[in-house]
């Protein structure tokens, strides 16, 4: 075998991972051979709408054949280990704790519209008006996992499982015609070694909450990771030189079908 790449199909996305080439093979375009080949079979497929893969910063000769194939990154998702979160979902001594709201998610929908209040405007940014808005929602609304992402309309099983949970704030939305605003999102996916909290957040209030849920849940979660929705500087901040070994980039190509 001289070059490897996976493929699963993910609701309406192709996911990519795995990808490796033998080492007296490389430098020989394997990688974008079996890339392209990936892509024409992604396009005898309907109803898929988009490839996804990722990989990390430092990998820059898949960076590039990434490129070179008409992908572009959608996000950073950060990813901190358990030992490196726990002081973090502490609230700081001289805050007011509040009640918080968690909720089971119950459907697909549910969790597709709670992921575009999120990750929705970083989305219309990037695809500009190539995909309608209700398509954007299949395609750009995703949980994340340890190197991977679960888009929306993949995670039924999770949620029939009772393993995905939203966090609602109420008082912030009284005065939108009583509709419930969301803060954050929090998953926990199977991993290897323990759960894997995938959160979902623009806060840092969020990303203290989703901390607290996870342990709560689950005290052997062993890993973090999260999707700021475009404010990652921020959460970084907050998080220091705690975090930061384990961020990875997610890359998509629409299909025109």
């Amino acid at each position: 075998m001289l070059s490897l790449l996976c493929c699963q199909e993910r609701g309406q996305a192709l996911w990519i991972w795995g990808a490796r080439t033998r080492e007296d093979c490389r430098g020989q375009g394997l990688a974008k051979q079996m890339l392209a080949h990936v892509e024409q079979h992604a396009r005898s497929l309907p109803h898929i709408r988009v490839m996804l893969s990722t990989t990390i910063a430092s990998n820059t000769a898949m960076l590039l054949v990434f490129q070179q194939q008409g992908y572009a990154v959608q996000a950073t998702v950060l990813g901190w280990l358990q030992e490196w979160s726990i002081a973090w979902t502490e609230p700081p001594a001289d805050t007011v704790c509040h009640h918080e709201c968690w909720q089971l998610c119950q459907s697909v929908p549910e969790l597709k519209q709670a992921l575009l209040l999120l990750q929705g405007q970083r989305s219309e940014v990037q695809v500009g008006r190539r995909v309608k808005p209700p398509d954007v929602g299949s395609v750009f609304a995703w949980l994340p996992d340890a190197w991977a992402v679960w888009p929306a309309d993949s995670a039924g099983g999770f949620i029939e499982a009772g393993s995905v949970w939203l966090l609602t704030n109420q008082a912030a939305a009284k005065g939108n015609s009583g509709d419930t605003e969301v803060e954050a999102v929090l998953a926990m996916l199977p991993g290897e070694q323990g759960p894997v909290a995938s959160v979902v957040t623009r806060s840092v209030d969020g990303l203290r909450a989703a901390g607290r849920k996870a342990l709560s849940l689950n005290a052997r979660c062993h890993k973090v990771c999260i999707d700021a929705c475009g404010q990652e500087e921020l959460l970084k901040a907050f998080l220091g030189k705690d975090g930061g070994h384990n961020d990875y980039l997610v890359f998509y190509k629409l299909l025109e079908q």
